[in-house]
């Protein structure tokens, strides 16, 4: 068993409609314990991004409750569609934006700012692009750009929906070696959502398996030998 610390996230009995009577997530209760690597898998629809936004406050549950207890909290989405491909700018203007998101737009970076920014960068073994375009890279350079930028704000814990959508596979490869190496290297807590299960349970250390219920939580290596588990993802697609 992983040992459970300190509880930085705690979802109680938490259910949430977009449309009443249909629910898209009931009586869920979920603990992230600090230093955790939480894979939340299912199936599409099944509830995996609502769950994120409600921890992240982005909407509030009808029913239940949620506290978090970490003041630096952040986010990566799946490799940016929405990002502008020819946007003038540079792996590192891309991660300092990390450290204006703490100090505001229009305040200059510091030194110590600059230095957070550079050892991020390093981090993700990015150090050789950091003058290159976003636009110019392949899509696993630019996801881990956008994970050094996450780590410039210095978070104590990381949410990451489907980070390696459209992400080729040895670029995946080298996204999860990064991931292990922050969560077991510098200790942040990883949260991380996706419907590759495979893949997922060989990666994480827990893992959350929801369909609209918790159908499972525990060691990912329990969730493995979960015939229930594997059954849920391999066939409740339709939520």
């Amino acid at each position: 068993m992983i040992p459970d610390t300190k509880n930085i996230v705690e979802v109680k009995n938490v259910s949430f409609s977009y449309i009443p009577g249909n629910p898209v997530l009931k009586d869920i209760d979920l603990y992230i314990h600090q230093g955790d690597y939480l894979g939340i898998v299912g199936p599409n629809g099944g509830g995996k991004s609502t769950l994120i936004k409600l921890i992240l406050g982005l909407i509030r549950p009808q029913l239940g409750s949620i506290a978090m207890f970490c003041k630096n909290v952040a986010y990566v989405g799946q490799k940016a569609t929405d990002f502008d491909q020819k946007f003038p700018a540079t792996v590192q203007d891309v991660v300092s934006m990390g450290r204006y998101s703490e100090r505001g737009l229009f305040k200059g970076l510091s030194k110590e700012d600059k230095q957070l920014v550079s050892n991020a960068i390093e981090q993700v073994d990015m150090s050789d692009f950091k003058n290159r375009l976003i636009g110019e890279l392949s899509g696993g350079q630019q996801q881990k750009t956008f994970i050094a930028r996450a780590l410039a704000q210095q978070p104590e814990i990381i949410f990451l929906d489907e980070p390696t959508s459209g992400v080729d596979q040895t670029s995946q490869v080298q996204f999860y070696k990064i991931l292990k190496k922050l969560n077991q290297d510098l200790g942040i807590t990883l949260v991380l959502i996706s419907h590759d299960v495979d893949v997922i349970t060989k990666e994480v250390t827990k893992i959350a398996a929801i369909n609209r219920d918790l159908v499972f939580y525990g060691p990912s290596e329990n969730f493995i030998k979960e015939e229930h588990g594997i059954k849920f993802i391999a066939h409740h697609t339709n939520a």
